[in-house]
């Protein structure tokens, strides 16, 4: 039994920073790559995948195998497949496909789930996506200062009999109100969330903030390109970056994930109702 909350943190340059957060515990791993937030009301664990006999990779893979135990199915496409075939620089630049292949197994055969990409200006991720997801009830993207239909066309090209389950919202990530009006159009919220946006950090942080609480039981909220937290001279996208090692936000997102550690243990220094996302 997790009788008190447990936090490790350890650092690989090439891998993911995961945050699983429930109500039992949160651990919070910094690193180069991504922030992938879990919400579960059940069971939190911590994925590392430099460590091969991890014990939440075999926790996922049992699920995912118990599921489709006595079907007889065609072999799926694996996400590094379906990352070659789509072009998404999200293989021939990051090489996400290691982290999201293990991460997103457990996901892809809920029947209706819905996801949500923040940055999908060329289309090529929301159609992977739809050709990845077995059942999916939506996939939809974020578009900003591009041709939002023209990257739905993309999207529809690569998996034509999907196209009405797809859906691009032309508006700011950091806009409060547009993420509002587009939370209103989606109540039942989303089972995976990925900010692939500006890549700038107070853009992440004020996303997680208002799409997190939208976030199913159970799901994922991932933020990838988190390496703009560590520039501390440069810009993104014309947005200037005034990050750092150790720089504290806005200007470096990663310093307030690192945060949630303290309200995890919030009770530990009589604050019962401390936040650092203000909710």
């Amino acid at each position: 039994a997790v009788l008190a909350p447990l936090v490790r943190f350890t650092e690989h340059l090439f891998e993911p920073a995961v945050v699983h957060w429930c109500v039992a515990a949160m651990r919070l791993v910094p690193c180069m790559c991504f922030i992938i937030a879990m919400s579960n009301e059940a069971f939190c664990a911590l994925v590392d995948d430099s460590v091969k006999d991890d014990k939440t990779t075999m926790i996922q893979t049992a699920l995912h195998m118990e599921g489709s135990q006595g079907k007889q199915q065609k072999r799926l496409k694996s996400i590094t497949e379906i990352f070659l075939e789509t072009q998404t620089d999200k293989l021939w630049r990051h090489g996400y496909q290691r982290y999201y292949e293990t991460q997103l197994a457990p996901y892809r055969e809920i029947d209706g789930l819905r996801i949500l990409e923040i940055g999908a200006e060329s289309g090529i991720s929301l159609g992977a996506w739809l050709q990845y997801f077995t059942k999916p009830a939506a996939v939809q993207g974020v578009a900003y200062r591009v041709d939002a239909d023209a990257a739905k066309r993309t999207a529809c090209n690569l998996m034509p009999d999907q196209c009405e389950k797809l859906a691009i919202y032309s508006l700011d990530q950091s806009d409060k109100v547009a993420l509002a009006a587009m939370k209103a159009k989606n109540p039942e919220g989303w089972d995976i969330v990925i900010d692939d946006g500006s890549h700038y950090a107070p853009h992440q942080i004020i996303s997680f903030q208002n799409l997190w609480p939208k976030v199913r039981p159970g799901g994922l909220y991932v933020v990838e390109d988190i390496e703009s937290s560590y520039v501390d001279n440069g810009q993104i996208y014309g947005y200037p970056l005034e990050g750092g090692i150790g720089h504290p936000p806005p200007s470096n997102a990663v310093e307030q994930f690192k945060r949630l550690a303290d309200v995890v243990s919030r009770k530990h220094f009589g604050q019962p109702q401390f936040t650092v996302f203000e909710g």
